[in-house]
């Protein structure tokens, strides 16, 4: 047993996507956590394994990390392997091809504690809404602006429509503010469909990519393909709905998760009582965090230059063996 158990946070962090930026639940129930225990906070991409001891706890999570690609699975797998104490806070299936298997597959059994964002999943894995329904910008109210504002994922952009529109890199600040003054959004965003529907409003997934937008339990419409006259039929059907009062029940659910976490980690680790060690401590790795976010973000820039100078090559010498042939 290592002197110092350790309480581990992963999760997917992009921070050009507001949605994997916050969720999580360390950013909502810090107070309980940094005053306890010593934690280490990873990425899904940049795991520390070494820092990991079969003693301590781990909570994966939140976000689309089940059925998302093998080498997550394998992740996953290896974390159950190391650690004996893996919870999983709110996660959800990202699959994107329903009809392909993504393996090597992962036994559930083997959590210590595992709840699923998704709602009547065919896993009957237990249901938690994802805990950014714990930002207090969701309760904002806003005098309607636009009937219909859409919000991109910045991977999955919606065709011009004319209407307002914004993306999810964007801070949440601005997100909410925007879905305040919306009637009604149309997203291919999965945490753009989720606030919108949090906050009231009618919603509409204009292009469903991941099986992950089928499994909310207050439903947006889904469109097959979007089109001005799609969008107008969508706004008449009577499948559009608002929903009232599913903020509190998602925040409850997670208040009362949150609680049986609580009682969970004090049977399996030791307390520290160096909060301010533990700031100081995330506040370095998350400076970490974004400096290999952008070094991978330069990185992707440059294959992608290289790629296009490659296709600009080889477009060339076609071009040179074709005008050689017509000789």
């Amino acid at each position: 047993m290592s002197d110092v158990q350790k309480l581990h946070f992963i999760h997917h962090l992009d921070y050009e996507n507001a949605g994997d930026w916050l969720a999580s639940p360390l950013n909502y129930f810090a107070d309980y956590f940094i005053n306890r225990y010593s934690i280490v906070y990873h990425t899904l991409e940049y795991i520390k394994w070494n820092e990991i001891s079969p003693d301590d706890a781990v909570i994966l999570g939140g976000g689309g990390l089940l059925e998302n690609e093998p080498l997550i699975q394998e992740w996953i797998n290896r974390l159950l392997d190391m650690c004996g104490c893996v919870i999983a806070w709110g996660v959800g299936f990202h699959k994107r091809d329903e009809h392909v298997p993504i393996l090597p597959d992962i036994d559930y059994s083997r959590f210590a504690l595992i709840t699923a964002r998704d709602y009547d999943h065919p896993t009957g894995l237990e249901y938690l809404p994802c805990v950014t329904c714990m930002l207090p910008q969701l309760s904002k109210k806003r005098d309607i602006k636009h009937e219909i504002g859409v919000i991109n994922h910045k991977d999955y952009a919606l065709v011009e429509s004319g209407f307002p529109i914004l993306d999810n890199s964007a801070g949440i600040d601005e997100m909410t503010d925007f879905i305040a003054e919306s009637e009604t959004i149309l997203t291919t965003s999965y945490h753009a469909a989720y606030w919108s529907l949090l906050m009231g409003k009618k919603t509409i997934i204009s292009y469903a990519w991941a099986n992950k937008f089928k499994y909310f339990k207050n439903k947006p419409v889904i469109l097959n393909e979007l089109s001005i006259g799609t969008v107008s039929a969508a706004m008449s059907d009577e499948e559009l709905k608002s929903y009232e009062g599913w903020l509190d029940e998602c925040r409850e659910l997670n208040i009362t998760f949150f609680e049986r976490v609580k009682n969970l980690l004090e049977s399996r680790i030791s307390s520290t009582n160096t909060p301010e060690t533990v700031v100081n401590q995330l506040k370095q790795q998350e400076w970490v965090m974004l400096s290999l976010h952008r070094r991978m973000g330069n990185l992707v820039d440059q294959v992608n230059l290289l790629a296009g100078q490659i296709d600009q090559r080889f477009e060339r010498l076609e071009q040179f063996v074709s005008k050689k042939e017509q000789k």
